[in-house]
């Protein structure tokens, strides 16, 4: 150890006899020196029984201490700097994908609401009804969206619609609201498409035709609710196209009784029923009383409004079931189900007495008629269609012959062949 001046102020052999303490730390000139850290102890010998003692000093330069720390320090700050890097890049890339994303949902947001517009502009414009509803595991119905048609077609706002629905039941006559009811619920317990024809009435008082469709698939809701989707759109113009063409089909154009055509599958149908079931109908043949000279007379104008009078005056005495079909000229017959031969010909005769009331006046003249009824009833012994005509043909005829303006029964004709009309 070199020779050093203990006494000197600046080394910590010194400062630690002035601190006066057992032992002290320092950060000072070592007795070289150079800056050093030390620790001194003052070590007494008491317990040895000698006069002095010794100063212990232990010390390491400043530089070598502070190395680890530096190290450390500097480790630590790198790794600060690197997260606070990696923060800063992070945080910017978040921000620009959070603008990138903001701009997308208000881009989305936009194109949302354009094609909103443009469908709500769409809906206001067809002329038909757009709407979803949705069923639950439990069958409870929500209407989710109905189109502002249903105000022209209905008579009924979007909102007042979806707060409750069933006013579009009350506004279908209830004749086709069982049709109706029934086509929902089968679809609904089914989860399945759906498609029908019914009648509503108009906010004008007018009945219309509509035809309801629908799909039926999973709701976003989950697999426990189907959700419908469908429309609702007028169609009186073409059913009442539909129903002319039926008319023209099997009604008589002038009389607007059923055509031939019409009466003999009803025919058919009724005996095939009788015969089927064991019960019995009846089948009235009627003809009008010199009609040629009517028509001579009064002019085929007059004839004709003679024929539409006469349906009229039948119609009258006729129950709903019962039909009335024109067959041909002044021909007419009248199918009456579940009627016997004593009934069929007591209205019969109810019938020959009301066209002999009621005379035509056409033009301010007076065109009286009468008819001839022939009846005959239909059985479960009864073999054909063709039959029950000759009979009932028989039956009229033998009422003609025998004095016109007359009802007879097939049992009251004779047996001949049909012979032609004495007109």
């Amino acid at each position: 150890m070199p020779q050093t001046k203990l006494t000197d102020d600046n080394n910590v052999f010194t400062a630690h006899l002035q601190a006066g303490q057992p032992e002290t730390e320092h950060v000072g000139t070592g007795f070289a020196g150079h800056p050093r850290m030390a620790v001194a102890r003052t070590i007494g010998l008491q317990d040895l029984s000698a006069s002095h003692g010794f100063v212990a000093v232990a010390s390491r330069d400043i530089d070598a201490v502070y190395a680890s720390w530096r190290f450390m320090t500097s480790v630590l700050f790198g790794l600060w700097l690197t997260v606070a890097s990696l923060a800063t890049w992070g945080l910017a890339r978040y921000q620009k994908s959070a603008a990138r994303l903001r701009d997308i949902a208000d881009k989305a947001e936009h194109d949302m609401r354009y094609s909103n517009e443009r469908f709500e502009q769409l809906a206001q414009t067809i002329p038909c009804v757009l709407y979803d509803f949705e069923v639950s595991a439990s069958g409870k119905v929500t209407v989710t969206y109905v189109s502002p048609y249903i105000q022209t077609l209905v008579g009924i706002t979007p909102e007042a619609f979806l707060a409750d629905y069933s006013q579009l039941t009350r506004r279908i006559p209830e004749e086709d609201r069982a049709v109706f009811l029934d086509a929902i619920a089968n679809a609904i317990s089914h989860g399945m498409a759906f498609e029908f024809e019914f009648r509503l009435q108009a906010p004008s008082g007018v009945m219309r035709w509509v035809r309801s469709t629908a799909t039926a698939g999973a709701s976003a809701k989950g697999a426990a609710v189907t959700h419908f989707s469908g429309f609702i759109f007028d169609i009186t113009d073409t059913k009442n196209q539909q129903l002319q063409l039926r008319d023209m089909a099997y009604q008589d154009p002038l009389t607007q009784a059923d055509n031939r055509r019409s009466f003999i599958e009803k025919l058919l149908a009724e005996i095939a029923r009788v015969q089927r079931y064991g019960e019995q109908a009846s089948l009235l043949m009627v003809d009008i009383d010199f009609f040629k000279q009517v028509n001579d007379t009064y002019g085929h104008l007059v004839g004709d409004v003679a024929l539409k009078h006469l349906v009229a005056v039948l119609q009258t005495g006729l129950r709903g079931l019962d039909s009335l079909g024109r067959l041909g000229g002044e021909e007419f017959a009248v199918l009456l189900p579940d009627t016997d031969l004593e009934a069929a010909t007591q209205l019969a005769e109810r019938l020959r007495l009301a066209v002999q009331a009621s005379p035509v006046i056409e033009a301010g003249q007076t065109v009286p008629f009468t008819i001839s009824i022939g009846v005959v009833a239909i059985t479960a012994d009864t073999p054909d269609m063709k039959t029950v005509l000759h009979m009932a043909d028989k039956a009229m005829y033998h009422a003609k012959q025998t004095g016109r303006n007359r009802v007879c029964t097939a049992a009251e004709a004779p047996d001949t062949t049909l012979q032609s009309a004495l007109d």
